[in-house]
Order: C-alpha cells, then sequence, then structure tokens
C-alpha cells in the first residue's frame, strides 16, 4: 500500500454514494465485479467523471477547459503528491458552481478525497489509472482544442481519448488481477469495446448535443440516405468485438464478465431502439426502459458463465447482424497512446 500524502481519503460508503448519484448504469453494474476490482474501477470511474464535468461545463470558455483538463492530465503523470497543483485544480469548483450538475459538482468539490482513496491501493493499480485518467484528460483537452470531426477518424480519435483508453486500462487491471489466459485477446478487442459503447450514447444523446452546440457526427454521416444506420453497423461491430473481449476472461470470474456483458447487452438494446427511432427527437424514446435493464441484469447473471450461452444470446439480441467489423490491430496502432 501507498502512505497517505494528500490527508483524508473518500471512504467506500461516499464514494459509492457518488456513483448512485452521478451514473445509475455504473451504480448498477459495478457491484457485479469482484471485490478486489470493485473499489479501484469505481474510483477510476470517478476521476473520469471529474474531467468529463469540466469538458461539458457550459459556463466555461474552451481555452480555461483546455488549460484545466492539461493541468490534470500532468498532475496524473505525477506522484500526485503536489498540493499547489491540486489547489488548484480545486479552484475551478468556484466557477462551475452554477452551470454544473449539483450531483458532479459536490463529487469535484471532493477531488482531493478520491485522489487519496486511489493512493491506498496497489502500486500496480495506481500506476494503471493513473496512465488511464492522465490519457482521458488530455485527450479531451486536445478534441477541444481541435474541435471539428469532420471524418470516421476524427470521430475514432474522440471516443478513444474519452472511453477507448478506459477500455484500455481495465483490460490492464482486470490482466493484474490475474483474470485471464488470453491477455492478446483482452488487449486486441479493449480498445474496440470502448468505441461501441462510446459510439452508441454519441448516437443516442445527439439531440441533447446539439442543444448545446456540440456534434460528433458529421453533416457527412448525418446527409447520408441510411440516417445513422451506418453508424450504428459500427457501433454493433466493437460491440461484437466486445463480446470476445469479454469472452476471454476467465469463466470463473462471473462478476467481472457480468459486469462487461451487461454493459455490452444495454448498448444493443439502445442501439435497436436507436434504429427504430432515427428521426425521434423525444429523449424517452431513445432510451431502454427501467424494466428492459432488469430483465438484463437478470438475464447476464444467468448466461455470463458460458461462453455457448452468451454468443446465443448476443446472437438474438443483434437479430444475427454483427454489425461492421473493423481490423482491431489496425485500430489500435492508429489510436493507442497507452505505449
Amino acid at each position: 500500500m501507498q502512505s497517505q500524502t494528500l490527508g483524508k481519503l473518500m471512504s467506500l460508503e461516499r464514494q459509492q454514494e457518488h456513483l448512485l448519484k452521478v451514473s445509475r448504469t455504473f451504480a448498477l453494474t459495478i457491484p457485479m465485479l469482484p471485490k478486489n476490482l470493485q473499489d479501484v474501477i469505481a474510483n477510476a470511474y470517478l476521476l473520469c467523471r471529474i474531467a468529463d464535468t469540466i469538458e461539458d461545463d457550459k459556463s466555461l470558455n474552451n481555452e480555461n477547459k483546455i488549460k484545466w483538463l492539461n493541468l490534470f492530465s500532468d498532475f496524473f503523470k505525477s506522484d500526485l503528491s503536489d498540493e499547489s497543483t491540486l489547489k488548484e485544480l480545486l479552484s475551478m469548483q468556484s466557477f462551475i458552481k452554477d452551470s454544473a450538475n449539483p450531483y458532479e459538482f459536490n463529487l469535484f468539490k471532493e477531488l482531493d478525497l478520491c485522489i487519496n482513496r486511489l493512493l491506498s491501493f496497489k502500486k500496480e493499480e495506481i500506476y494503471i489509472v493513473k496512465k488511464g485518467v492522465s490519457i482521458l484528460s488530455s485527450g479531451m483537452a486536445y478534441h477541444l482544442e481541435h474541435s471539428v470531426i469532420n471524418t470516421q477518424d476524427d470521430l475514432d480519435t474522440y471516443c478513444y481519448y474519452v472511453a477507448g483508453v478506459v477500455g484500455e486500462f481495465l483490460a490492464f487491471l482486470f490482466i493484474n488481477a490475474k483474470t485471464t489466459d488470453d491477455e492478446k485477446v483482452l488487449k486486441d478487442n479493449a480498445i474496440s469495446f470502448g468505441l461501441g459503447l462510446q459510439l452508441t450514447n454519441i448516437i443516442k444523446d445527439r439531440y441533447e448535443d446539439k442543444e448545446r452546440n456540440v456534434e460528433f457526427l458529421t453533416k457527412e454521416m448525418l446527409s447520408k440516405s441510411s440516417k445513422l444506420c451506418d453508424e450504428i453497423c459500427i457501433a454493433k461491430g466493437h460491440l461484437s468485438d466486445a463480446i470476445s473481449f469479454i469472452k476471454a476472461i476467465h469463466k470463473k470470474e462471473k462478476g467481472l464478465r457480468a459486469f462487461c456483458l451487461l454493459n455490452v447487452l444495454m448498448a444493443i438494446e439502445t442501439l435497436n431502439l436507436l434504429a427504430k427511432n432515427v428521426d425521434n427527437k423525444d429523449k424517452k424514446n431513445l432510451k431502454i426502459s427501467r424494466a428492459k435493464v432488469r430483465f438484463l441484469y437478470i438475464i447476464t447473471k444467468f448466461i455470463c458463465s458460458n461462453n455457448f450461452l452468451i454468443d446465443l444470446y448476443y446472437k438474438k439480441l443483434c437479430h444475427n447482424d454483427y454489425g461492421k467489423r473493423r481490423d482491431v490491430i489496425a485500430l489500435n496502432n492508429k489510436l493507442s497512446k497507452w505505449n
């Protein structure tokens, strides 16, 4: 264990309280994880969410966002002991107090406690989370500085920085916890796993994003007669890679498999819903119901340890359409900043 350098750490109960407030999905899925990974993954998620709070804030101009995100990234390249930098990072709360989501603002105020919880983990876990958070926040800054998405490559790069890298550090945490004998398959499909979930969210949230003058889908993508069918097909392809990622995890790791699988199944159901409602701007009709989530939760726990049942149910859910599969090795070589 690494000694505390910045003072009080966030309690496990407080960490869970934040999760419940800022993400219904992760509050539901993180308890599925084995005990030795619940804490570190919850902590990593909250740190990423803090960076996301700054990126999304409506009151901040891009210059201030970029400055803060790059400082956050540099801080996570360090040993996290520089109190003056931490105070500078925390000072941003006065600028977002009236504009941020109240739950996200409350989390932001406890950035120092969140960091100290990270410092209580094992050395290897600290290294992985620090590296992932640093890449994610610097990537957000890069996107704000070069914010126009003109091509599929631009969209891939953005999705990597905010989600593909999360797939990478999950893979490294899983490998570190000795939950797989097939490290190559896990690493190869990690970025695609993250891209599938992020692209699904982008398609689902496109009308909300437009209201805040943000557009992740290019005019070319939106003007095609297929009306997002191509992007839905690409997202499905990534989620099919996510199934390969899940099956590389030991079958005995039911909680770990269930954590990943539930997220993938919810994403596929969301894509099915979006395919039927491509022109519907009603936000209520673009999200799967709580009843559907509960059903998927039960199914996930039943099938997660059996590869045959996973394949069978996934085939049924995606209507035998595995989407547009991409070369995951080429994708990794193009996008990954891990090495």
